[in-house]
C-alpha cells in the first residue's frame, strides 16, 4: 500500500492539481477536487463508500493531508473585500 500511496502522490495528485492555481476558486471546484481526492484514496485502500468509513479515517490510514482549498477561498475572499474598501 505504501508504494501505491507514494505513486498516487507523485503522479495522480500532481496531475489532479496541475494548473489549479489558474482556476477560479469556487466552492463547486473545491468540492470536485475533494471528491476526486477521496475517491482515489479509497480505491487504493479497496474501501467502498458503502463501508461507512469517514474521509478523515481514510486520510489517517494513508498518511495524507486534507486538501487546503477552503483556506484559499478565504484568502481570495478577504483580498477582494480589501480591494473594494
Amino acid at each position: 500500500m505504501d508504494t501505491k500511496v507514494r505513486l498516487y502522490e507523485s503522479i495522480m495528485l500532481s496531475t489532479l492539481l496541475y494548473g489549479v492555481e489558474t482556476w477560479p476558486i469556487t466552492v463547486a471546484n473545491g468540492r470536485i477536487l475533494e471528491v476526486t481526492y477521496h475517491r482515489r484514496l479509497r480505491r487504493i485502500l479497496h474501501v467502498s463508500w458503502r463501508d461507512k468509513i469517514s474521509n478523515k479515517t481514510i486520510i489517517e490510514r494513508t498518511g495524507q493531508e486534507e486538501l487546503s482549498w477552503k483556506k484559499e477561498i478565504d484568502v481570495v475572499g478577504s483580498y477582494d473585500q480589501n480591494e473594494q474598501g
